[in-house]
């Protein structure tokens, strides 16, 4: 909205509509609010974007969001309980940029005479709640309960009060309820660790309390499950040898049990546990309860209906009926393997499918047949374009498999972004400083700073090269499949639908026997390796590897040995399995450290 003055100067007054911009994002308040309403004990809402000056005796410019909510029957409804579970509730519904800080349960919405909501008013009762917040745990503190017992807790109450900037906590406070954030959530993790107390970002979405949090942190170091005084380094020094077959029924029954069918179950648990096998340090078994969570609750269909929507001489169109992305895909990389030993080259895209993995793998089913193997995906918004700071593409993995003879094939697996999301989640929850290069922040500049995580995004591998490469991917992958692309996967759409991601993927296998004899062609790699492999070293550099042939020399190991498990990795697994009551367990083979030479 602006006006035109009589010296020809328009001057924006503000916006016509009611978004606002936290953090970087811009949100819409009523996609919020309508989340809210589809809550059962929730009659009225209104979600508005607080100055932080609300809470403290000083000018600020950021702004906290927060939701006033009017229960159906207040008088019935503890707001205290009434907020926790409604926060937990839209934990499940809305992206972390998009969570209320503070829920305020009210009586009534304030309104103004001509019975519109009155926000000034609204502000009143946050300084009103805040103040009243500030006095009870001062009361509390001459209560045993309301002060901090242990070390654990007395840790998390100085890295609370610094993080969360208020001079008095009770141990009993929810994190959320006081202004916390999955921003700040990252600041506890860091300071908790510099003063010595080891936890991870789930714990603070599991004990909201610093009384909670410090007792499942004390529990789980008596346990041996975990230790919560450890060096950061600990994870990487250290490997837990696990069967192959522990793991694989492990996720058979992990899948199964979350209501996957028998075929579906072992080509996911085949696809993971292949990643593990090569150590892979993403897409690994540690993602199979998040699997088996997202298959029970509905959001993967466990019994798919893939099929083929077109079918030419050399190309299969796939819809993947929402199924798992690693079953689909498998079934799609056979199908171009098909048209490649009918007709040379087989080329096939896929449409409403999921994330499938690693691609590495799909074009290890191709190397496997004697083919050379591509393949690509889409996903969720991380990446922008050279010159922009709006998430437009996804990782947008490529892989590539070439066969060879004598040596390992060329396996090539390399992401768009320098390290996706999944790397950046393992570095924090191994302690690890972030290299830069890695993320950018909100205006797009090179960041090491976690703080800038959830504003900001991977930065693309060469720059405007890599840039122009993902677009490239998210035509071959979204555009040509028919399925979903660009914003159409961004978190606001993936959240607040309830429809189903729509992922594409695409796949080609070529047969080298169309253009020379199958010998002569593994002959003619196995001689681009050796030449690649005999130039000269670099300094400090034993050998020259070739892609792939890492993560195959890991593989032949597991095979012999076991599959080596971090034990952030080992312990998810276990603590998944305990909680569920899966029949399989994980048959450990022995516990090692990692050479460090």
């Amino acid at each position: 909205m602006a006006r035109y003055r009589s010296d020809g100067v328009f001057e924006i007054v503000g916006r016509v509509d009611e978004q606002i911009k936290i953090r970087g994002f811009r949100i819409e308040p009523g996609e919020i609010e309508t989340i809210i309403r589809t809550y059962p004990d929730v009659r009225e809402c209104v979600v508005s974007a607080v100055d932080e000056a609300a809470w403290e005796d000083q000018t600020s410019h950021r702004k906290r969001l927060v939701a006033f909510v009017v229960a159906d029957d207040q008088s019935a409804t503890e707001p205290a309980l009434f907020s926790q579970r409604l926060r937990e509730f839209l934990m499940g519904k809305l992206p972390d940029y998009m969570l209320p800080q503070q829920i305020l349960a009210l009586d009534r919405l304030p309104r103004t005479p001509n019975g519109k909501i009155d926000r000034q008013a609204l502000v009143a009762r946050v300084r009103a709640a805040t103040a009243l917040d500030s006095a009870m745990p001062a009361l509390s503190e001459a209560e045993p309960q309301g002060m901090a017992s242990t070390d654990a807790e007395r840790i998390l109450l100085d890295v609370w009060k610094k993080a969360l900037r208020v001079d008095t906590i009770g141990v009993d406070d929810n994190f959320f309820d006081l202004g916390g954030n999955s921003i700040l959530s990252i600041n506890i993790v860091l300071d908790a660790k510099r003063a010595g107390l080891q936890i991870d970002l789930r714990q603070i979405y599991q004990y909201q309390t610093i009384a909670e949090l410090a007792r499942a942190v004390q529990l789980r170091s008596k346990t041996g499950q975990a230790s919560s005084h450890v060096p950061a380094s600990s994870e990487q020094k250290s490997r837990i040898l696990v069967t192959i077959e522990s793991l694989r029924a492990y996720g058979h029954d992990a899948l199964m049990r979350a209501g996957l069918t028998a075929e579906g179950a072992a080509i996911v648990t085949e696809v993971q546990l292949e990643a593990s096998m090569r150590g892979q340090p993403t897409h690994d078994m540690v993602s199979i309860p998040r699997y088996a969570v997202r298959i029970a609750s509905g959001k993967l269909n466990a019994r798919p209906q893939i099929r083929i929507g077109r079918e030419t001489t050399n190309t299969v169109q796939i819809d993947g009926d929402n199924g798992p992305g690693q079953w689909v895909s498998t079934v799609a990389m056979e199908a171009a393997i098909r048209k490649a030993r009918e007709q040379g080259v087989g080329i096939v895209s896929v449409r409403r499918s999921n994330h499938f993995g690693a691609a590495g793998h799909y074009v290890w089913q191709a190397t496997k047949n004697g083919l050379i193997g591509v393949c690509t995906t889409n996903g969720p918004l991380i990446l922008a374009p050279t010159g922009g700071i709006t998430p437009t593409f996804g990782n947008n993995p490529l892989g590539v498999g070439i066969p060879a003879g004598r040596h390992f094939p060329i396996l090539l697996d390399i992401a768009m972004s320098v390290a996706p999301r999944g790397k950046i989640g393992l570095a924090v929850a191994e302690g690890k400083p972030l290299p830069p290069g890695w993320i950018l922040d909100r205006f797009g500049c090179p960041s090491t700073d976690l703080a800038d995580l959830a504003a900001g995004l991977g930065m693309p591998i060469g720059g405007h090269k890599g840039y122009g490469l993902a677009l490239v991917l998210e035509v071959l992958a979204g555009v040509l499949s028919g399925a979903g692309f660009s914003a159409d996967h961004s978190r606001d759409k993936l959240h607040g639908s309830s429809r189903a991601p729509d992922y594409g993927h695409f796949f080609i296998a070529i047969d080298p026997e169309r253009f020379m004899p199958a010998s002569e062609f593994a002959a003619r790699v196995d001689r681009l390796i050796q030449q690649t492999k005999n130039g000269e070293h670099a300094a400090n550099v034993d050998e020259i590897l070739i892609p792939g042939e890492m993560e195959l020399r890991a593989r032949d190991q597991s095979l012999k040995e076991g599959v080596r498990l971090r034990p952030s990795t080992y312990r998810t697994l276990v603590t998944y399995g305990r909680q569920v009551g899966l029949g399989a367990e994980l048959e450990v083979v022995s516990r090692i450290k990692v050479p460090t030479g």
